[in-house]
């Protein structure tokens, strides 16, 4: 397998973990995380907008730091911010605590998706990138036809709290060694 191939198959299995643990989540966990928390499904998804707003704001930051150190050491601490949200998530027993772990749910997510990965791709191949960000695009696709059922499957068997916990075990024994294992990168001065 050539190093493009390789690059594909880390970085796009990672974002099936990455978008089926934090983007799509709610849609399965949503009602049953308010419903356990006594909030309504309203308050839930100003949490999760609050993932979506600190992802952005994080994520020119995070393009210059893989820019500078290579996606080998940046990305796996965008596991780390995700499994860290996860763990909240599942252990939260009132609002403050689920807006905090979406909070940290959102810079895992600027540190360890499509923006991250993308800028991984550019740092080793250049303005030749395409391929390989076209193949990272591709996994992630299947985000929600993985995710979902999963999900699905630990709330329906064990509860809410088991889906989140499985989501941040994905975070920390699949995607981080993936992200672990991705060929170091020279730093370099950017502008």
């Amino acid at each position: 397998m050539n190093p493009g191939s390789r690059l594909i198959v880390r970085l796009g299995l990672a974002q099936i973990i990455g978008w089926g643990s934090g983007f799509y989540l709610p849609a399965i966990l949503a009602v049953p995380i308010s419903a356990s928390l006594g909030i309504s499904t309203q308050t839930f998804f100003w949490a999760f907008t609050l993932s979506l707003l600190v992802s952005g704001i994080v994520g020119p930051r995070v393009g210059r730091a893989i820019d500078r150190l290579g996606g080998r050491r940046v990305l796996p601490l965008g596991n780390l911010f995700f499994a860290l949200g996860l763990v909240l998530l599942a252990l939260s027993t009132e609002p403050i605590l689920l807006f905090i772990a979406w909070g940290l749910i959102g810079i895992g997510a600027s540190m360890g998706n499509y923006d991250a990965a993308f800028a991984t791709a550019v740092t080793f191949f250049g303005d030749k990138s395409n391929r390989v960000i076209a193949g990272i695009t591709v996994f992630a696709g299947f985000s929600s036809t993985i995710a979902w059922p999963i999900s699905s499957f630990f709330l329906a068997n064990f509860g809410w709290q088991s889906a989140v916990w499985f989501w941040a075990a994905a975070q920390l024994l699949i995607a981080l060694p993936l992200h672990a294992t991705i060929p170091k990168t020279s730093p370099r001065e950017v502008p």
